[in-house]
């Protein structure tokens, strides 16, 4: 698939253009509409780049759990995300230390490194009861949003995408946003197996050319995956009722 620049509209205004640059592969496969209202049963889930490349993945222990650990060859674990199935219940993701996170001292005038060991906490929620829209804010990052949308192109193209918001102006009253990354789904991109009804399907997620500045990539896969398990969430909740008038 072409990722031009023409491809990949802007689904908000931002304060800058949006200039498609790194893309991942996210080889997940999701749920089918119709199904008993079962857990997902794929307990490992693929980034890949777009040479094949894999770049991180997330592993769940059991079927009946939604905690999840991410990994990348690299650096090894790099976070965690405890995950409860229900409404209200917030995900949590602890960013944990990597091999590159040090801090430089300077002892009696010879610098040394040492291990930065203190974990970030992070709870995604929903913005709102009636709305898909989701909200984590970061510590050092910010206030990020994932929101859905759509193109309207021959592909019928599903996006899900990630925006900083940014309060500014003397009063910090104007709300801006900064688009940093999308998940795109459509007939190329559509992860394998998967159909355009399946809720947590995977697809191509472009980060933008400045991601890396506004934030950690691999905080934006951990948060993207939770969304890809709320969908797959919603999803069972509609089963279960299905079922429930089914038998009523």
């Amino acid at each position: 698939m072409n990722m031009g620049s023409s491809d990949l509209a802007t689904v908000s205004e931002s304060i800058l253009p949006f200039k498609p640059g790194k893309v991942l592969i996210i080889e997940a496969v999701g749920i089918r509409a119709f199904r008993l209202p079962l857990p997902s049963f794929e307990l490992e889930i693929k980034v890949l780049d777009l040479e094949g490349n894999l770049i991180y993945t997330s592993t769940r222990q059991k079927v009946c759990s939604g905690d999840s650990i991410l990994s990348s060859p690299k650096s090894g674990e790099i976070a965690t995300t405890s995950y409860f199935f229900g409404p209200g219940r917030d995900p949590i993701i602890r960013l944990l230390p990597t091999q590159k996170e040090f801090a430089e001292v300077d002892m009696g005038g010879e610098k040394k490194e040492f291990r930065v060991d203190e974990l970030e906490v992070i709870k995604v929620s929903n913005k709102g009861l009636l709305t898909r829209t989701t909200v984590f804010t970061s510590s050092k990052w910010g206030t990020f949003e994932w929101s859905y949308g759509s193109r309207r192109d021959d592909l019928k193209t599903n996006l899900l995408t990630l925006e900083k918001k940014i309060w500014s102006g003397e009063d910090k009253s104007q709300l801006k946003s900064i688009k940093i990354a999308e998940l795109v789904r459509n007939e190329e991109t559509r992860t394998k197996r998967s159909s355009k009804c399946s809720a947590g399907n995977g697809g191509h997620q472009v980060l933008s050319e400045d991601a890396e500045f506004e934030v950690e990539e691999r905080l934006v896969v951990a948060t993207l995956l939770v969304m890809l398990k709320k969908e797959i969430d919603r999803r069972r909740m509609t089963q279960m009722a299905a079922i429930g008038a089914m038998s009523s």
